[in-house]
């Protein structure tokens, strides 16, 4: 799982963190950074194979990593 945080232009207006499952393969690393350098969330759409990746986590969860960091 890797989370990719938007830009600060794309987080104005109004972009969240990306959260992506099952990255561990040299196809997804690549969309994610052909994504990324495209501009990422809120600014560029992220590939097919890529979009049916991304999840959103549980409000607990996110809520158990925010204490973390």
């Amino acid at each position: 799982m890797v989370v990719v945080g938007p830009s600060a232009d794309a987080r104005r207006v109004g972009a969240r963190p990306v959260w992506i499952a099952g990255v561990l393969d040299r196809r997804a690393i690549a969309d994610i950074v052909a994504w990324v350098r495209g501009g990422g969330p809120g600014l560029a759409h992220p590939s097919d194979v890529l979009d049916l990746m991304l999840f959103t986590p549980a409000r607990a969860a996110r809520r158990l990593l925010r204490r973390e960091n």
